[in-house]
């Protein structure tokens, strides 16, 4: 029962995201405008709202996040080794490497986690959900440290121009500033005024739901599925190999508490990011075969994200 009331409101919100762009209700611009509303201005008014009116235990937040970190790096590396025995051409390695490892954390994670502790003691659910923005913010850092790099690699593309774009883009992402601007209210302030508090709040609200359904419109698009043997694997390797990899972290190397577990088994059990196909457009990548992973591994997080909130 857990099970189905903790998925069933996410994939609903991104199965009705589907059906209304694929019947035409919502367009490919109105999807363009709702994700930028959710990504420049929802999700940075929810990280801020929760970190800075959340309890924080910064140490259990480095614990998680080192977790992610090893998964990642794990995913890594067995995409590369799989990518050289499978023979995949140069031009769609990161495109398999990236879908292998950057998770929908945003847009499919942090909803997953806010309806998995629905029912937690109220000072539980509101510490595991600071926790979930803080890594989640950390994770976009090194998401995007290490997706930008692999694209140009593979391209010979490197250049102080490059790397200069590469930098500010980084540093200037809204999710990392909200982030860092809710750790420091937080601190200096550690309640906002009830205007603000409710301000936020409200405007918060909206954020999940509408997440979903871009999601689910933006998986709905015209693609060609490629290749669908890297795509795949390349999906498995996320759902699959990803909470493994941090199972086995979490369990010798980082001991975590079942909340803080839940958490970043959630997480690694994520599909990979539909901002992927974005990223790889944009760089010149193989954006077909992301389109197709983006798309498998959305299908396949079903069975992953049942299990793991069924297990932990």
């Amino acid at each position: 029962m857990h099970i189905l009331t903790t998925l069933s409101p996410v994939f609903a919100m991104v199965l009705l995201g589907y059906l209304l762009r694929r019947k035409g209700y919502l367009s490919a611009q109105t999807v363009r405008q709702l994700s930028w509303l959710v990504y420049w201005a929802g999700l940075p008014c929810l990280l801020f709202y929760k970190i800075s009116t959340s309890p924080l235990n910064l140490p259990a937040c480095g614990r998680i996040y080192s977790v992610l970190l090893i998964s990642l790096a794990g995913c890594i590396g067995a995409a590369y080794v799989l990518s050289r025995i499978f023979r995949i051409p140069s031009g769609s390695v990161s495109a398999v490497v990236q879908g292998s490892f950057r998770g929908n954390l945003a847009y499919i994670g942090l909803p997953v986690v806010v309806f998995s502790f629905a029912e937690a003691p109220g000072e539980t659910a509101a510490s595991i959900e600071a926790a979930a923005v803080v890594v989640l913010a950390l994770m976009v850092l090194a998401n995007n440290a290490a997706a930008v790099p692999l694209f140009l690699l593979h391209q010979h593309r490197i250049s102080r121009q490059v790397l200069r774009k590469i930098i500010v883009g980084i540093v200037t992402n809204p999710l990392l500033i909200s982030s860092a601007a809710g750790l420091l209210v937080g601190c200096l302030i550690g309640r906002l005024p009830a205007v603000a508090d409710r301000t936020l709040s409200s405007f918060s609200q909206m954020v999940l739901p509408l997440a979903l359904l871009c999601v689910g419109a933006a998986i709905a698009g015209p693609t060609r599925t490629g290749r669908l043997f890297p795509a795949v694997w390349a999906s498995l390797i996320k759902v699959g190999l990803c909470p493994l990899i941090g199972l086995a972290a979490a369990r010798y190397l980082l001991p975590l508490s079942p909340e803080q577990l839940r958490l970043a088994m959630i997480f690694m059990a994520c599909p990979t990011a539909a901002a992927s196909y974005i990223l790889a457009d944009q760089l010149g990548g193989d954006h077909e075969l992301t389109a197709a992973i983006v798309v498998l591994s959305t299908i396949l997080s079903i069975g992953s994200l049942s299990v793991v909130v069924g297990l932990f």
